[in-house]
């Protein structure tokens, strides 16, 4: 099974810390299966950020798919409770697609993250407000249908302390997608509690 983060929690298979840990007031989070991108944001201006990522295990062993699942929902579980560890937030904003013209097997893969994510999060005590997708786009761009290129675009210009931050490869949109979720939640009382002195 192929695991990490590009930046941010340590653990096996992770790239090491960009910086020190730091007390977040908000972490924003993309929610995915196979790459959950999140931001750590300190009184609203982007600290920290990475992708945890899990992928199918490649042996094709005597391994079940339930059992391959169930490690998967584990690492996420475990790679974002580092995150939580390092960055001590708050409160929790996420993005979470309501559902749409969805597989069933792309289905089945949200439930997991979702399942995952909300455990770790309950267990950890914090608030979370859930955006959707569009929610994000909007919050980032005015726009319900803009591209992943134009949402990159409106989260740098609310957000440009992120742009040195990005990961430099192609999984840049999972951040930029937990940085629109924070833009989108930014007014509520859940983030205005969080950044409060």
């Amino acid at each position: 099974m192929a695991l990490g983060s590009t930046r941010g929690a340590s653990g096996p298979g992770v790239a090491a810390p960009a910086i020190a840990s730091s007390a977040a007031g908000v972490l924003a989070l993309d929610v995915g299966f196979a790459a959950t991108g999140w931001v750590a944001f300190a009184r609203g201006v982007p600290v920290d950020c990475g992708v945890i990522r899990t992928a199918k295990a490649q042996a094709k062993r005597a391994l079940r798919v339930a059992d391959d699942d169930a490690s998967r929902c584990a690492l996420l579980a475990r790679e974002l409770r580092a995150v939580l560890d390092r960055h001590q937030p708050r409160a929790v904003v996420a993005e979470l697609p309501t559902g749409g013209s969805l597989s069933a097997r792309a289905v089945r893969a949200m439930a997991l993250a979702t399942g995952a994510i909300v455990a770790t999060l309950e267990l950890a005590g914090l608030p979370t407000d859930w955006t959707t997708p569009i929610g994000g786009r909007k919050a980032a761009t005015g726009r319900a249908s803009a591209t992943k290129d134009a949402v990159r675009a409106g989260v740098l210009r609310a957000l440009p302390d992120l742009e040195p931050l990005l990961p430099r490869t192609g999984i840049w949109e999972h951040v930029t997608d937990a940085a629109a979720a924070y833009l989108a939640a930014r007014t509520g009382s859940i983030v205005r509690m969080a950044e409060r002195p």
